[in-house]
């Protein structure tokens, strides 16, 4: 039991440093590895809500519409009642409907 339980905090704190590592290369620009770190992050921890809307994110702002919705989708699995998240998600869907057919999720 304490093994597991050791396991799954360890898993939990590397998916907050990945995840806090993950923003802040997305706000100096370096979006290639944000993506990974981000990546990284929902391997270690996948039921975070937070760390999921954070990556869906940037996928929106990437123009990845299908990603965006997808992580967005994931979060408000974890966290249905979530007023960002469900923001966010609205958002995604109607840039969606703006965007012509070929277009989605580039």
């Amino acid at each position: 039991f304490f093994e597991a339980s050791s396991k799954r905090f360890i898993g939990t704190m590397k998916e907050i440093a990945l995840a806090n590592l993950g923003l802040s290369l997305r706000k100096q620009g370096l979006v290639e590895e944000a993506l990974n770190a981000y990546k990284l992050a929902v391997l270690y921890n996948s039921a975070s809500a937070s760390t999921l809307s954070a990556f869906g994110y940037l996928w929106h702002m990437l123009g990845n519409i299908n990603q965006a919705v997808s992580c967005y989708h994931r979060a408000l699995a974890i966290k249905p009642k979530d007023p960002l998240i469900n923001e966010l998600l609205d958002l995604a869907i109607e840039e969606s409907c703006l965007e012509p057919i070929g277009n989605i999720g580039r």
